[in-house]
């Protein structure tokens, strides 16, 4: 599973994701948020509680399709 977090134009750095965040993904450097995807756990607590709707977060899961085996001959 990977996840995609993205900072809509719209985010103004009120750092409510920053003090949050119980992994500590955000972090404001240089006037702008960055954050840490890796330490994402998915709990999307900071996409309804940004004021500015400027946080989503995607989720993209593996698709390997596995083959059936349809017949199977016993010896």
């Amino acid at each position: 599973m990977r996840i995609a977090i993205i900072i809509e134009p719209t985010c103004n750095l009120c750092g409510e994701c920053v003090s949050y965040c119980p992994t500590r993904v955000y972090k404001i450097e240089e006037n702008k948020l960055t954050y840490n995807s890796e330490k994402c756990i998915y709990c999307r607590a900071c996409e309804p509680l940004c004021p500015q709707k400027a946080i989503k977060i995607k989720v993209e899961h593996n698709t390997l399709k596995h083959k059936q085996i349809t017949t199977t001959k016993y010896f």
